[in-house]
């Protein structure tokens, strides 16, 4: 089977907020199954240029952000497809909001930016403490070895 990929920034203007804001999507489209993925990023849509499909001006940071986690996904894509390895939309979605889908400490490490905004410091700080505990006992734990003989 041929595999078709491509992947795009877009804007979703059906999403526009009253200040102008839209928010930013990876829209991807995997064997004829489109996706769309949110950034988490929103920009006003003046500053959008369509053309190229990036924030236009002053916005280097969030328009080299967008850059790197585009090639974040097509690396992977390439990496799985290069290994003979049946890439699905999930797998895309999945390694997009968890990083490599193997590593454990890149999950945990997504996992504690995200408790960093709801959760307390000192719930954090345990969180943390937990993960350094686990990088002395061994430096690169795969998530398909953590059952229950591991913990």
């Amino acid at each position: 089977m041929k595999n078709k990929f491509k992947i795009r920034t877009v804007v979703r203007k059906d999403k526009q907020k009253e200040n102008g804001l839209v928010p930013i999507y990876f829209l991807v489209d995997l064997n004829g199954k489109v996706m769309k993925l949110s950034t988490g990023n929103w920009i006003n849509l003046k500053d959008w240029d369509a053309r190229r499909c990036e924030p236009k001006g002053n916005y280097a940071n969030l328009r080299t952000k967008l850059r790197r986690d585009l090639t974040k996904i097509e690396d992977f894509y390439l990496d799985k497809i290069g290994r003979d390895e049946v890439v699905t939309a999930e797998m895309i979605k999945r390694f997009y909001k968890c990083g490599d889908e193997n590593d454990f400490f890149a999950y945990y490490e997504r996992f504690l930016e995200l408790k960093r905004r709801t959760e307390r410091e000192s719930t954090v700080k345990s969180y943390t403490g937990t993960l350094n505990h686990l990088k002395k006992f061994r430096s690169n734990i795969s998530i398909n070895e953590i059952d229950l003989n591991f913990i």
